[in-house]
């Protein structure tokens, strides 16, 4: 049982490397403003994101397993607490290397993401000021009733050239 948690962390290990090869990438298309190859990357990290939630589902699935083996376990004991019930000292290493680079993992794919929305706002931001200064209009970021924007000064794109 414990070779399939194993199996699980590797995998899952895989799948974030791979967010996180992404995650560069689109920084990168962001930066560049690459539309097409920011629409392939954001196609492959959904991929990647289901890839992500089913390998979680088979980790949990198997330490659900595992804890009902032993009587001492509890369903939702962390994978570090989990491992002193693991009787072969080979794998609890290798458990505990793949958990602790999982979860590092984990953190940078999260890291890349908030500084890939702070480009995309910026981004966001930076086109809405320049349409306003094209239309001498200013349009907030908000919505207003029945789902239109709120224009401040509503002069349209009619200029004279």
């Amino acid at each position: 049982m414990w070779d399939r948690l194993m199996a699980a962390l590797d995998e899952l290990t895989k799948h974030y490397e791979e967010l996180s090869a992404l995650e560069k990438k689109k920084r990168t298309a962001l930066a560049t403003v690459n539309l097409k190859a920011l629409e392939l990357i954001v196609k492959a990290e959904q991929q990647q994101a289901e890839a992500v939630s089913r390998a979680e589902e088979k980790r949990r699935d198997v330490m659900m397993r595992i804890s009902v083996s032993s009587a001492d376990m509890r369903p939702d004991m962390t994978l570090m607490e989990a491992l002193a019930f693991c009787p072969d000292k080979s794998i609890r290493v290798k458990l505990q290397s793949l958990g602790r680079r999982l979860g590092e993992l984990s953190k940078l794919v999260e890291e890349q993401q908030q500084n890939n929305s702070v480009l995309v706002n910026g981004a966001l931001q930076a086109v809405r000021y320049r349409l306003n200064q094209l239309g001498a209009t200013e349009v907030e970021p908000t919505y207003g009733r029945g789902g239109s924007e709120v224009v401040s000064r509503g002069r349209g794109l009619e200029i004279k050239a």
